[in-house]
């Protein structure tokens, strides 16, 4: 009899499940090939593997680089249990490819998505990866190793749970029945808490309620909202490397905006438009990895904060001129 697995399958299991298989099977990763190019291609081994990798303001899963034949061939994967996807997610994965290849990143560029069966066949028809592979591929995968034991049983159970979560977590809207999935990522989960702690204890005016679980699209931390205008909010954009005042529902009047406020923002501030009805007083910040550990991207955590802190009192200063502008706006 099997040993009862008895946890709850989140993406980042699955995510590690397939690193570890990239990284040390050489079955896996030809199974693998055979699914999405084919081994006529003359393909290396594997040479390097990430994990949540951001970059061009997005982020892959897993990033698998094998030797190719004009230089490395890389694939972006993307795995799904049963989280929507975020704006553009799928179309950002394809764009991002050919700009890896543009930039001379990789010879060839592939974009995968992983998950389960009835999943790809809900979302396939209006995201074009280049490849699918369901887990009910991989689990059949799996049932042929005997060699792996008890090993392979383990993978077949997580990559079932999976499967079982897709199946009992999706839900139909009242509008046309489209699927609405949730999904927590611990990563940023961790990421949010930890800093809410430092900027709590820091700067106790940039006030920051305690965040619950957040989803892979949580990449906006909102920060002294109580002490702020209605529709002006100070937001570090951690993954896109800004710490912005962003000044919302101005539509026409945003060029008032501008105007109002360009004589006064300082060298290390830009002040642009973002959107058709928002104006954001941005200051540039290395951006951050969330999945890192808290340790190593803390430092750039605190200089965000710091920016945050200055984005605050420059407007605290600089009040008169807003209230002088709402009154206009409001003639």
């Amino acid at each position: 009899m099997e040993p009862i697995l008895n946890y709850k399958v989140r993406e980042l299991h699955i995510d590690l499940l397939f690193l570890e298989e990239f990284y040390s099977s050489e079955v896996f990763y030809k199974w693998f090939l055979t699914k999405t190019i084919g081994l006529n291609h003359c393909i290396g081994k594997v040479v390097r593997t990430d994990h949540s990798v951001f970059e061009l303001e997005r982020e892959s899963d897993l990033e698998i680089a094998f030797e190719g034949e004009k230089g490395e061939m890389l694939f972006l994967i993307e795995n799904k249990i049963n989280a929507n996807f975020q704006k553009k997610q799928a179309e950002d994965y394809t764009k991002r490819a050919a700009e890896y290849v543009r930039r001379g990143k990789c010879a060839e560029c592939y974009t995968v998505l992983f998950a389960p069966q009835e999943y790809i066949e809900r979302y396939q028809a209006i995201h074009k990866f280049h490849y699918y592979i369901t887990f009910e591929q991989v689990i059949e995968f799996y049932s042929q190793q005997s060699d792996l034991g008890q090993r392979a049983a383990y993978k077949i159970n997580v990559l079932r749970k999976g499967i079982e979560k897709y199946k009992s977590s999706g839900v139909r809207s009242g509008n046309g029945g489209e699927y609405v999935p949730t999904e927590v990522n611990q990563g940023i989960t961790n990421f949010w808490l930890n800093y809410w702690k430092d900027v709590t204890s820091r700067y106790p005016e940039l006030t920051m309620p305690k965040p619950g679980e957040k989803g892979p699209a949580a990449t906006f931390i909102g920060l002294g909202k109580s002490a702020l205008p209605k529709d002006v909010f100070i937001y570090h954009k951690f993954v896109h490397g800004a710490v912005d005042i962003q000044v919302e529902k101005l539509k026409e009047k945003a060029e008032d905006f501008i105007l109002a406020f360009k004589d006064y923002v300082e060298e290390d501030m830009v002040i642009q438009r973002a959107g058709k009805a928002a104006v954001v007083i941005r200051m540039p910040i290395t951006p951050i990895n969330p999945h890192l550990f808290y340790d190593e991207v803390q430092p750039t955590v605190f200089e965000a904060q710091d920016k945050a802190k200055k984005l605050f009192d420059w407007f605290q200063k600089h009040r008169v001129i807003w209230n002088q502008f709402q009154n206009r706006m409001n003639r």
